[in-house]
């Protein structure tokens, strides 16, 4: 079949289709959730750049593109005592230090060495500053352009605090989504489910610090866990029960009983900011304070000295984004955009007296919207003739059924009509006095190695499978068995 992908730059001129149209009938924009392979519409602009990781990149590609010469004149003195060319980023200040420091030392110091000590006092103490390149020693000039990168990141955060049509504050967020006409904020973020999926995919790999899989090798043979083979594997890729097995409260509580306290503190985190967006029975404070620590498990490693000078404008351009936490760049970009955007909208609509947003606003079914529907209509396997000739009947019929003003009940075979009352909030908790769904251990009849299926014993078990399941999916089979290292190997 003919394939044409969509940009980034396509898919925000639909967004911005879309806006115009969803305005024009009276409806309040306040943001999208797409795939994470649409990184730029979390980073990037339309009057401004909307995440402190634009800017990262628009300071080190500006610093690439200058020569080295222009850089140096930036940096040197002319006989007056004034720099012999001049750029608003670069602070005089720091130039007169860099040149006093060359001429002060009882024996003169090389410029690239003071340029070593320049930029090693731009940062905290104890931290040492990330280079321009990595595996083997700077040049001068890279030394030079990772100094420029820096003051350029610096200059254009204080530019932005005095925006003019939209002031963002980016020494205190991370993140800033622009407003639209309306003074409304329009947020991107990653869809949660393949956000979670993304870094569940990292930790299985061995990736994540402070995660030694052996442990969850381990897991897997303890009943308590709720562990299977196939969540641990990640055979099936896409499956988010399997990620939130991976980081269920019983393999957690096996980690800390073990005395695996890292691997325990990582996923714990996991869980709770998977359970503040997709779990029943928090209170808005709890969902806000989970986020908050898996923020801070991400600066941690990206910007060790947040805890007692938490000023994002200090960050270290020259760190790779790809890598913090042993995460990819996309997963980084989607975890800032989403744990900022949720703070900053659950503060704002505080202010507001507007009720707060449901924690599945960013969220959406595995099989996505629109081709889980012509699945669901259609069947597995459709051509284009067939999408097109029933696609407006289709959507014709979903609109009767969310449409209030309908005045007769349109009525199907399942459970899928929109209520015509007001649900009770997911802060709730689901009564009864039940474990919620995130809070409980639920073993898998498909792929726990207890359950007697065909293959491992002849006589039939409580619990096993039905034959129409089996018929549908095979069970799981067991592990392989593990090997025996011999001695000296």
């Amino acid at each position: 079949m003919p394939y044409k992908s969509l940009t980034d730059a396509k898919l925000r001129e639909l967004e911005m289709e879309l806006e115009n149209i969803m305005r024009s009938a009276g409806m309040p924009v306040v943001g999208f959730t797409t795939d994470g392979e649409f990184n730029s519409l979390r980073t990037g602009r339309v009057n401004r750049p909307v995440s402190v990781i634009q800017l990262i990149k628009d300071a080190k590609n500006e610093a690439r593109a200058m020569p080295v010469k222009s850089i140096t004149a930036l940096f040197t003195l002319d006989e007056k005592g004034q720099p012999l060319s001049r750029n608003p980023a670069v602070p005089l200040e720091e130039v007169i230090w860099l040149n006093e420091y060359m001429k002060d030392g009882r024996e003169p110091v090389s410029f690239n060495r003071a340029l070593y000590i320049l930029r090693r006092k731009l940062f905290p103490f104890m931290h040492d500053p990330h280079p321009w390149v990595e595996g083997r020693p700077e040049t001068t000039g890279e030394i030079l352009k990772s100094i420029l990168a820096i003051f350029l990141y610096r200059k254009r955060i204080d530019d932005l605090k005095h925006h003019v049509t939209d002031p963002a504050d980016f020494s205190k967020n991370l993140y800033q989504p622009e407003k639209d006409k309306n003074g409304e904020r329009i947020h991107h973020r990653e869809d949660h489910n393949h956000l979670l999926k993304r870094i569940v995919s990292r930790l299985r790999g061995g990736h994540i610090p402070g995660i030694d899989l052996q442990h969850f090798r381990d897991a897997l043979h303890d009943p308590t866990t709720g562990l299977t083979y196939e969540a641990l594997t990640g055979k099936n890729k896409q499956s988010v029960p399997d990620c939130e097995r991976l980081i269920n409260p019983g393999v957690i509580a096996f980690l800390e009983r073990n005395g695996h306290v890292k691997d325990a503190n990582v996923v714990k985190r996991l869980h709770n900011w998977h359970k503040a967006v997709d779990g029943r029975g928090l209170t808005e404070e709890e969902r806000s304070l989970y986020c908050r620590a898996m923020k801070e498990w991400l600066l941690d490693d990206w910007m060790p000295w947040f805890s007692y000078q938490p000023d994002f404008s200090t960050i270290d351009v020259n760190r790779k984004i790809k890598g913090i936490c042993g995460l990819t760049k996309e997963a980084v970009i989607g975890l800032v955009a989403n744990l900022e955007s949720r703070e900053l909208r659950r503060i704002e609509y505080e202010e507001r007296g507007l009720p707060p947003e449901h924690p599945r606003a960013s969220a959406t079914d595995d099989v996505e919207g629109m081709i889980g529907l012509m699945h669901d209509m259609l069947g597995d396997i459709f051509d284009m003739k067939q999408f097109s000739d029933a696609q407006p009947k289709i959507l014709n019929e979903f609109s009767k059924r969310i449409d209030p003003e309908l005045q007769f009940y349109y009525w199907t075979g399942a459970k899928e009509r929109y209520t015509e009352f007001e649900l009770p909030s997911f802060n709730e908790p689901s009564g009864n006095g039940d474990k919620e769904r995130l809070d409980d251990v639920k073993l898998s009849r498909r792929g726990d190695p207890g359950v007697f299926v065909a293959n491992r014993a002849s006589l039939p078990q409580k619990g096993q499978l039905t034959a129409r399941a089996k018929f549908h999916r095979e069970p799981v089979a067991l592990p392989p068995p593990l090997t025996q290292e011999t001695p000296g190997n």
